[in-house]
C-alpha cells in the first residue's frame, strides 16, 4: 500500500531566515492529520533562545509548507522539532536540530600582491550573508592594518559598508618597515577575514620560464623528456641557454648538458645508471639553470620530476552507489586521467564488463572533454557481481568489482535530471523510476539550507514518470531536489543535485580589442542588474610572480558558498547526505541507504578545482619594473543595465589582467567567469632590465631589449634622458643631458642595448628611455627610479 505521514525539514536553522517544514498525508486511514509543531532553543544555562509554535490541518492527499520565521538569536545553543498530534491525532515525534551562527563571511581583495615602499595600498572588503547577498543586518565592520611586527598602523572603527563593500587605501611610508602586512576585520567583535600582502624592495620579471615534462616520465623509459619555454610576459620568446643537471637518488651527478633556447626546447635526458623502482613512482632531481642572453642573469632552481612505474594514464571507477540492485539500471562512471590528475581527453579505452551476461562483453569508448566515460548497465535478476575491467593500448589499468544490494525487500525510488544544461527560466526534465506502482511521489527542492519548494504527484500505474520543474531563482546557484515515495510500508527517497553555472546576479565585462596602443584608450562594456554595483581592477600580469591571491576570483565565492551551505555525503546515510530529517508513521520502516554517494547526473555540474602537480613549475628572472597596478573604479549601472567606460591605459608595454564583480542588495554577487587579458605595446617596444639599486660613482650598465613587430628591419634612435643632472653618461661630455644610439632592429627578434652610466647623487636616480622608428611617429618609452646607494 502507498499511503504515509510524511514530514520533511531541514536538519540545520539559522537566524533571521526561514525555516520550512512540509507535511503530505497520503494515510488512508484518516481524513486528516492535525498537528502541532513547536521549534524550541535553550543555552547551557537553559535560557530560552526560541519557543515557536505552528499549528497545521493537513487534509488526505494534500502537502502543506509550515514555515517558521527564525528571529535573532543571541548566542549558540540547543535546539529542537517537537510534532506533537491535537485534535484526536496521536502522534509524538522529536527531532534534534543544528544551529549554524555563521551568519556572514568576507572576502577581501588587494589592488596587486606586493607594494614597495611610498606605494599606495588599495582594498576592497566584501561581507556576504549566506544568500551571497550583502548583509541587511551589518552596515559597518572595523579594519586594521598590521605591520610585519603586527602594529596596528592603521584602524577604521567604523568603515561603513556600500552594498555590502568596504573601500579602503593605505599610503606606505618612504622607509617602511618590511615584510609581511596584514588586513584583519571584524564584524560585532569577532574576526570574520585578513588577508596578507608583501612589503619590500623588489624588481618584477620581465620573462618567465616554465619547465615541465613533456610526456609522463615512466620507469621504462628510462631518461626524462623535458620542454623548457621562456618568454616575455607580452608573449614574445627570450633567447638565452639552460644547463639541466639529473642526479641520481645518492644526489650524485648523474648527467649534465647545456643548451641555447630561442623561446622554446625539448631536451632528452637519458639515465646513466639504470632506474629500478620499487613503489609505484619516485623522484628525480633536476638542476635548471638558464642565463638570458644579453644580460647574463641567472636564476637556478632544483626540482623534483616524478618518474611513475605504471602506465601513463590512470583510471577510476565513480559509481551511482556502492552497490547494485539487481534488474535495476545500473550507472558509472569512468574518469581518465593523466598521471597528474588532470583529465585526459579523447583517449580510447577498452571496456569489458562481466557478469551480466552480456553478448559482446568488450566495447571500446572515447573519453570526452572532462576525461569521462559514462556507462549505463542493465542488470539481470539473477546478477550477483558486475566485473569492469578497462585497457588502454593493452595494457590494464583498472579492475574493480560491484556487488548486489543486499536488501530483505529491494523498495527504490531513483530521480535523474534528462536536460544537460541547466539554465534559468528554462524548464528541467526529471526522470523517475520506482521498484513499484507509484501511487504518490513527493518532491523537494532544497537550497541554501531550506526547503524552498515542494509538490507532488499521484502517477497511479506507473513505476516511471517524468516529472517537469522550472529553474528558478530560489534554486540558484545549487539545490538538490528530492523524491520520496512509500511502497510496501516502506519510505524511500532519491536526490539529485542541481548546479548553475552562473550565481544568480549575473554581470557580463568585455573588451574589443585584445592589443591597445600604450597611452591610448581601451573601452570596457558592461551588462548587468540595473543599478546593481561594479567593481573594476586591472594590473599587470607579471605580478602572479609573486602570487594570484591578491584578487577574487569564482573559486572564493564558491568556497564561501559552500562554506554555509556544503553537506557532507555520507555513502550509507541517504537522509543525511540530503541535508533533511523524515518522520513518519510507527509502521512506516524509512530507507535511509545513500543509492547516490558520489551521484554521477547528467547536467552540468559543479566542478572541483585540481591541485597542480608537480610535473611543471616555473621560476622567474628579474628585469624591470613600472606601475603595475593600473585600474581600481567603481560604478554603478544605470536603469537599462547598461554601461560603456572608456579608459586610458598605460604608456608602456605590459600584458594586463581586467577582473570585475558585482554586488546587489537583491539578487547578491556575481562575478566574470575569467579575467579579461589584453596588452599593450607599440610596434617598436623597449623592455628594459634595470637594478632596483646601484651604488654612487659606480659604473654600471643598463641593459635594454628592444622588439620590432614590423616584417621589415627598423632604424631605431635610442635616447637616455639625464633632466635632472643625476646620470654621467661614460664616454660622453661631462655636462651631457641625453645620449643616443641609432641601431638597426631585426623584425619579430630581441635585440639587446645598453649604456653604461654613473649616479651622480644620494637617492633616487630618474632613468627615461625612449625609442622611436626614424621617418615614423611610432615610439616607446619606459621610465624608472633606481636608487642610489652610499658607495662602499
Amino acid at each position: 500500500m502507498g499511503h504515509a505521514l510524511l514530514i520533511v525539514g531541514p536538519k540545520t536553522l539559522r537566524a533571521n531566515r526561514d525555516y520550512t517544514v512540509v507535511v503530505s498525508n497520503f494515510y488512508g486511514k484518516l481524513n486528516k492529520a492535525d498537528l502541532l509543531l513547536r521549534l524550541q532553543g535553550h543555552d547551557e544555562d537553559g535560557q530560552t533562545l526560541l519557543n515557536l509554535t505552528r499549528t497545521v490541518e493537513v487534509q488526505q492527499i494534500i502537502r502543506r509548507d509550515v514555515i517558521f520565521q527564525i528571529p535573532a538569536i543571541n548566542s549558540s545553543g540547543y535546539f529542537k522539532l517537537t510534532i506533537e498530534g491535537v485534535r484526536g491525532f496521536v502522534y509524538n515525534e522529536e527531532v534534534e536540530l543544528e544551529y549554524l551562527d555563521k551568519s556572514i563571511s568576507g572576502l577581501i581583495q588587494l589592488s596587486k600582491p606586493v607594494y614597495k615602499p611610498g606605494d599606495s595600498v588599495q582594498f576592497r572588503v566584501i561581507v556576504l550573508d549566506p544568500d551571497l547577498k550583502p548583509p541587511s543586518g551589518h552596515k559597518m565592520v572595523t579594519v586594521t592594518v598590521q605591520d610585519s611586527n603586527g602594529n596596528n598602523i592603521r584602524k577604521w572603527s567604523d568603515a561603513q559598508l556600500y552594498n555590502g563593500v568596504f573601500e579602503g587605501q593605505l599610503d606606505i611610508a618612504p622607509s617602511p618597515l618590511l615584510g609581511t602586512y596584514n588586513i584583519k576585520v571584524e564584524a560585532n567583535n569577532k574576526p570574520l577575514v585578513s588577508k596578507t600582502f608583501e612589503v619590500k624592495e623588489y624588481v618584477l620579471s620581465t620573462f618567465e620560464v616554465d619547465v615541465f615534462p613533456t610526456d609522463v616520465p615512466l620507469e621504462e623509459h628510462q631518461a626524462l623528456n623535458l620542454t623548457i619555454v621562456a618568454n616575455y610576459y607580452i608573449g614574445k620568446p627570450v633567447i638565452g641557454r639552460v644547463k639541466v643537471e639529473l642526479y641520481d637518488e645518492d644526489n650524485n651527478l648523474e648527467l649534465s648538458k647545456e643548451y641555447d633556447v630561442n623561446g622554446k626546447l625539448e631536451v632528452h635526458l637519458p639515465f646513466t645508471n639504470e632506474l629500478i623502482l620499487f613503489g609505484e613512482k619516485q623522484d628525480v632531481r633536476v638542476n635548471v639553470s638558464f642565463s638570458e642572453q644579453y644580460t647574463n642573469r641567472t636564476v637556478v632552481q632544483n626540482r623534483l620530476i616524478t618518474v611513475y612505474t605504471i602506465y601513463k594514464y590512470q583510471v577510476k571507477l565513480e559509481k551511482e552507489s556502492p552497490a547494485f540492485r539487481p534488474g535495476s539500471p545500473f550507472k558509472c562512471l569512468l574518469k581518465v586521467e593523466h598521471r597528474d590528475g588532470t583529465p585526459a581527453k579523447g583517449v580510447t579505452v577498452l571496456v569489458r564488463i562481466d557478469g551480466l551476461g552480456l553478448s559482446n562483453p568488450e566495447q571500446s569508448h572515447k573519453s570526452d572533454d572532462a576525461g569521462a566515460i559514462k556507462l549505463q548497465l542493465s542488470t539481470t535478476d539473477s546478477a550477483e557481481i558486475i566485473q569492469i575491467t578497462a585497457s588502454i593500448d593493452d595494457q590494464e589499468v583498472l579492475e574493480d568489482v560491484i556487488n548486489k544490494k543486499e536488501q530483505n525487500i529491494e523498495k527504490f525510488i531513483t530521480i535523474d535530471l534528462r536536460d544537460r544544461y541547466v539554465v534559468l527560466g528554462q524548464d528541467l526534465s526529471f526522470r523517475i523510476t520506482c521498484s513499484d506502482q507509484l501511487k504518490f511521489f513527493v518532491y523537494y527542492v532544497v537550497s541554501k539550507g531550506n526547503i524552498v519548494d515542494s509538490g507532488y504527484a499521484r502517477p497511479g500505474r506507473m513505476s516511471r514518470y517524468t516529472l517537469q520543474l522550472k529553474a528558478t531563482e530560489k534554486m540558484m546557484p545549487k539545490a538538490k531536489v528530492v523524491v520520496a515515495t512509500v511502497t510496501n510500508d516502506i519510505a524511500v527517497f532519491d536526490y539529485v543535485d542541481i548546479d548553475f553555472e552562473e550565481f544568480q546576479n549575473k554581470i557580463n565585462i568585455r573588451i574589443d580589442e585584445p592589443k591597445i596602443q600604450p597611452g591610448g584608450q581601451i573601452v570596457i562594456y558592461m551588462n548587468g542588474r540595473p543599478k546593481t554595483y561594479v567593481a573594476l581592477a586591472s594590473y599587470d600580469e607579471s605580478l602572479h610572480q609573486h602570487g594570484k591571491n591578491h584578487d577574487i576570483m569564482r573559486e572564493n565565492i564558491w568556497k564561501i558558498f559552500d562554506e554555509f551551505h556544503d553537506v557532507l555525503p555520507n555513502e550509507y546515510d541517504k537522509i543525511n547526505s540530503m541535508g533533511l530529517f523524515v518522520r513518519t508513521l510507527d509502521d512506516v520502516t524509512i530507507d535511509a541507504t545513500n543509492d547516490k554517494f558520489a551521484r554521477i547526473g547528467e547536467a552540468g555540474t559543479g566542478k572541483e578545482e585540481k591541485s597542480t602537480s608537480n610535473l611543471g613549475w616555473k621560476f622567474i628572472q628579474y628585469g624591470s619594473d613600472f606601475n603595475k597596478s593600473w585600474l581600481w573604479k567603481n560604478i554603478t549601472l544605470p536603469r537599462s543595465g547598461h554601461s560603456i567606460m572608456t579608459e586610458k591605459v598605460p604608456d608602456t608595454t605590459a600584458s594586463w589582467y581586467l577582473t570585475g564583480f558585482s554586488i546587489d542588495p537583491v539578487y547578491g554577487i556575481g562575478i566574470i567567469k575569467k579575467p579579461l587579458e589584453f596588452t599593450t605595446m607599440h610596434s617598436i617596444y623597449i623592455i628594459g632590465n634595470l637594478p632596483y639599486a646601484i651604488k654612487r660613482h659606480e659604473e654600471v650598465r643598463l641593459h635594454l631589449t628592444l622588439f620590432n613587430t614590423d616584417e621589415a628591419m627598423k632604424l631605431v634612435d635610442v635616447t637616455i634622458y639625464n633632466e635632472k643632472d643625476e646620470i654621467e653618461f661614460i664616454g660622453q661630455p661631462a655636462n651631457a643631458k641625453n645620449e643616443t644610439k641609432i641601431v638597426s632592429v631585426p623584425p619579430n627578434v630581441p635585440y639587446p642595448i645598453s649604456f653604461l652610466v654613473k649616479a651622480k647623487k644620494l637617492g633616487e636616480m630618474d632613468v627615461r628611455v625612449k625609442a622611436f622608428i626614424r621617418g615614423d611617429p611610432v615610439y616607446d618609452t619606459i621610465g624608472k627610479i633606481i636608487r642610489v646607494t652610499p658607495e662602499s
